[in-house]
This record gives C-alpha cells, structure tokens and sequence, in this order.
C-alpha cells in the first residue's frame, strides 16, 4: 500500500494577511490605580510640581489574592508621568527639561565573561510574579 502525498498549500501557517484580528474583547477595570511622578528634575535637581505632570505611560499589573477557597485576580494601573522644569524666566534655578517616571529597578545579575549584566526592572519582575503565581494557583490542588 503507498500512502499519496499530501498538496503543499501555498499558504503559511498562522493567521493569513487581510483576516480581521481580535484582541481583548472586555476592557480591563483597575480597581486601584497607582500614580508615579518624577521627585525632582533629572538636569538641574530642581523640585517638580505633580499638577504639571502628564502621564506617558501606563501598564496593567494583574495579581492573583488567595482567598479560603481559591484565588481573586486583582487589577492594577500603573500610570507614570512626566513633567517639565519650568523655564529660566520663572526661577533662575529651572532648566526646561523633560524628566520621566520611570519603573524601579530590581536585582542586576553579574557574571564574569557576559558582555552585559542583566537588569530586572519593575514592570517584568511583576509580570514575572503574574504568571509564577498563577501558575503555582492552578497547579495547587484541593482536597474537599
């Protein structure tokens, strides 16, 4: 018995050009939403007002909470800002840079020999966090 051959298909795997996408289908609802605001001016030191500010960027953190019997997904926003020294003419002590928030860092791995030191920075490690915790939920098992 010979098995036939199977048409090679002219079109790629995956999702073909011109197919409508899909994304979220519900928008996530931030029960708190956490400010950060630049403390100081990153040219001169000069102290920023947080009214000033803009927000420029934000990400969703989403934390699992364990409760008696399970778990609650928790959301969280991030939102960080940027603020302007104020010009020259108002203050002889102000610059007119732009400064950021921007996310902590957390550990930096060293190793001798590695053309660059790994560096955490806060929004991977709690993403990070995310899928380790809920991965850890669903694996946990129940005993009723």
């Amino acid at each position: 018995m010979v098995k036939e051959k199977k048409k090679k298909s002219p079109r790629k795997p995956g999702k073909q050009p011109g197919v409508q996408g899909f994304g979220r289908s519900q928008p996530l609802k931030a029960e708190v939403i956490i400010p950060h605001y630049p403390e100081g001016c990153s040219a001169c030191n000069q102290k920023l007002s947080e009214s000033d500010s803009q927000r420029y960027m934000g990400y969703y953190v989403l934390e699992l909470e364990p409760k008696l019997f399970g778990f609650r997904i928790v959301t969280n926003l991030h939102h960080y800002y940027q603020t302007t020294c104020p010009k020259g003419y108002r203050s002889a002590y102000s610059c007119g840079h732009c400064t950021h928030a921007k996310p902590g860092t957390g550990y930096v791995s060293v190793v001798e020999g590695r053309s660059k030191d790994l560096i955490l920075l806060a929004h991977l490690i709690l993403r990070c966090m995310k899928i380790l915790s809920f991965s850890k939920a669903m694996t946990k098992r129940f005993v009723s």
